[in-house]
């Protein structure tokens, strides 16, 4: 069995042998795909793709090198490929800028003469078909198309040139496999519970109705659409586009794209102003300004005006930030907004991708100055601070058919910083290592999060402790609504309430399955699906004392109801209750928060 992974990049070639059950690398990095093998003369056959050019190549044993036997023309794709069970044909199915898609056959013996004419038994036009393969005797051809409106499967008879559609389904039917003449194995679309494999008996006579098309309305309407076409591929030159070529400015392509009024949030105080935003033609240089004012009168004068710009360029971010504002401050509990200037220059960089396993880091440096807090409810005047961090994750996270979120694998991260103020040193480290789990029930899931970790410097200040507590939802946020994952969080205590110099906090978590297909809709609020989540956790502070004096338990409960609004926009409605406690006493802590457009 020959099979691709990586398949985000430039595709691995892998052979599997199903009678050792061993697993061997062929070709890294081919970048090629749509494989179908030739059972006459043992070559593997596929496509591959590289700056924008289609090329059909052939593999032969022992498959570990290939070769390029035709490239199509730009503008020109080549996709599902399969070979007649004689090994005589080459089937695929092909498409060029039009959007137009025909099924086309290639005789190898052609081939092998550098003759690449082929029949054209099927014209889709602009519904595409796909997975079309050959019946055992060869003079059958089936596969799938939504050329109805849904997907059906379709039967050409290469003998008489005629076509059937054979299903005439409302769920849609993929991947047809020919089983006999009188019977297929296709895949059926069962919405949220996934696919299925289904037998499907052909029927000749099936009557299918034609759907009306909201494309083909407006072009009915409005006949000038026709022409808004791209170019054939006849149409351009290579030639022109040389003469064209010259150095990009991304300031002088740079253009304002939208600008708005806005209501901000300024610790307990409300601020008016504008945000503008400027974008460069090819969206890799932004520019995101807000400005804004608070008019009341409890504030000095010098905390009155709030900046906040943030420039990315390609993967860096500069940002500057004075007397930063926040909408969702608003709404509270939780507060962003700080008093202070702030300049701020971060990286990311993807180190490893590679399917479901992303490794990349995130530096940043800091200059914060006249800031009044270090974090909510915890607070410390200071003239300047110079700071540097580094956030590297490794994440593995997968999920299972039907899954809303990851399911299992594991997620690392590692923290460290340097703060420098007033010419003393501060650092902390932090190691994040959560495992998820699946259960025998279906998107029913584990996790096991954990975090430990130390703060270095003057025990006097409190730069040198972490700070936890509270679900950390606002009453309405952007934010992810599972928010009591985070590191800083711990429900039931209130917010930052909790300060350690060293720490560890464990949690486990159970999440049920989501409840899907909602049958309600009100005022364009369509429900998606309900999930809830029960947690337990332990914090424990002073790690060398160990003492239980600074050991903090709680359990908790999260629902989450995800609803689409206005038709597209993605939205939750959170509700939870944790209880938190240590030696002496207990906490309670209620959550309501309205997660918008996340």
């Amino acid at each position: 069995m020959f099979y691709t992974t990586d398949n985000w990049k430039f595709r691995d070639l892998w052979q599997y042998d199903i009678n050792n059950n061993k697993k061997t690398l062929l070709i890294k990095n081919l970048r090629a795909g749509n494989f179908a093998y030739n059972q006459k003369n043992k070559t593997l056959w596929g496509i591959r793709h590289n700056n924008g050019i289609c090329t059909l190549i052939k593999l032969e044993e022992p498959y570990t090198d290939w070769t390029a036997i035709h490239v199509f023309p730009y503008g020109e794709d080549v996709y599902d490929l399969d070979i007649s069970p004689d090994g005589t044909k080459l089937m695929a199915i092909k498409t060029n800028l039009s959007g137009n898609n025909h099924i086309v056959i290639y005789d190898f013996d052609k081939i092998d003469n550098k003759d690449f004419s082929y029949t054209e038994p099927i014209d889709f036009g602009e519904s595409a078909p796909n997975s079309f393969i050959f019946s055992r005797d060869g003079n059958y051809i089936y596969g799938s198309s939504y050329y109805t409106g849904v997907s059906n499967i379709f039967e050409h008879n290469l003998t008489d040139e005629t076509t059937n559609i054979i299903t005439n389904t409302k769920n849609g039917l993929f991947k047809p496999l020919v089983v006999s003449r009188d019977s297929l194995i296709a895949i059926e679309y069962r919405s949220v519970y996934g696919f299925r494999p289904v037998k499907v008996s052909p029927h000749n006579d099936t009557k299918v109705k034609a759907i009306k098309f909201l494309g083909q309305e407006i072009v009915d309407k409005h006949p000038q659409v026709k022409d808004w076409t791209v170019k054939s591929e006849t149409e351009y030159s290579f030639k022109d586009y040389q003469s064209m070529r010259k150095p990009y400015s991304f300031l002088k392509n740079i253009n304002l794209s939208f600008w708005h009024p806005i209501v901000t949030g300024y610790k307990d105080y409300t601020a008016y102003g504008v945000r503008a935003f400027f974008v460069d033609k090819t969206n890799l240089l932004s520019i995101d300004s807000e400005i804004s004012y608070s008019p009341t009168t409890s504030l000095d004068e010098n905390e009155k005006i709030h900046i906040k710009t943030d420039i990315r360029y390609f993967s860096w971010n500069f940002g500057f930030k004075h007397n930063y504002s926040n909408f969702y401050d608003l709404f509270g509990p939780q507060k962003q907004s700080r008093k202070g200037t702030r300049f701020e220059v971060t990286h990311s960089k993807n180190l490893f991708n590679d399917e479901t396993i992303t490794f990349n880091t995130m530096p940043g440096l800091y200059a914060t100055f006249n800031s009044d807090e270090v974090t909510q409810n915890v607070k410390s005047k200071q003239d300047g601070i110079y700071s540097a961090d580094n956030l590297i994750t490794l994440s593995n996270a997968k999920r299972t058919l039907g899954a809303i979120e990851p399911e299992y694998g594991y997620v690392f991260n590692l923290y460290t910083g340097l703060d420098l103020i007033e010419e003393k040193k501060f650092s902390k480290a932090y190691l994040k290592a959560d495992f998820g789990f699946t259960t025998p029930v279906k998107n029913m899931h584990i996790w096991l999060r954990t975090y430990t970790g130390k703060a270095f410097g003057d025990k006097s200040s409190p730069y040198a402790y972490y700070y936890f507590g509270s679900f950390r939802n606002n009453y309405v946020d952007n934010k992810s609504t599972k928010q009591y994952r985070t590191l800083s969080s711990f429900a039931g205590i209130d917010i930052n309430e909790i300060s350690a110099n060293d720490f560890f906090k464990g949690q486990i978590e159970l999440n049920l399955p989501a409840i899907h297909q909602l049958k309600f809709n009100i005022l364009q609020l369509i429900p998606k699906h309900i999930q809830t989540s029960l947690f337990a956790g332990v914090l424990q502070s002073g790690l060398k004392d160990n003492k239980e004096d600074n050991r903090y338990y709680n359990i908790g409960v999260q629902t989450d109801i995800n609803f689409i609004l206005l038709s597209q926009l993605k939205s939750s409605l959170s509700f939870g209750f944790a209880r938190a406690f240590d030696k002496n006493k207990h906490y309670d802590e209620l959550m309501l928060s309205l997660s918008l457009f996340n």
